[in-house]
């Protein structure tokens, strides 16, 4: 009897011991309620040299941390442009441009948008070189 017993709480040891080892392939900086979503398809890598982990959705935010190319990040949601997240490696929860993420860490980041100049004024707005400008036509009655 006290064999039996002694059989049966070693099994159920080894019954344990084996559902923990399929665990294994979750890394270990992965909070445990996170990986799971991780393996849903929500892992997204940085995209970028540096970005900005931000504490609101906005430029105007601090910065929380800056993430590296190749960083793992888990996105939890999306506003208008940007992605809150939550980092592998630390579990740091902030909002990044979704721009800069991507599903495949050798994705080619986007372009950077450079400041463009200001169109020019239309033509109508400029005298002549040297000349008087053009007439003003009343727009009010008298």
């Amino acid at each position: 009897m006290k064999n039996m017993r002694l059989a049966r709480c070693l099994a159920a040891a080894a019954v344990l011991l084996l559902a923990l080892a399929g665990c294994a392939e979750v890394s270990e900086t992965v909070p445990q309620e996170v990986s799971a979503a991780f393996k849903d398809g929500q892992k997204l890598y940085v995209l970028t040299s540096a970005l900005n982990l931000r504490q609101c959705p906005s430029t105007d935010c601090r910065i929380l941390r800056v993430l590296k190319h190749g960083d793992i990040v888990l996105s939890t949601g999306d506003r208008r442009g940007w992605s809150k997240v939550e980092t592998a490696a630390g579990g740091v929860r902030g909002w990044v441009a979704t721009r800069y993420l991507g599903a495949d860490p050798n994705q080619a980041p986007p372009p950077v948008k450079r400041a463009s100049e200001p169109p020019p004024l239309p033509k109508e707005q400029w005298g002549a070189p040297g000349g008087a400008p053009p007439p003003v036509k009343e727009q009010y009655g008298k």
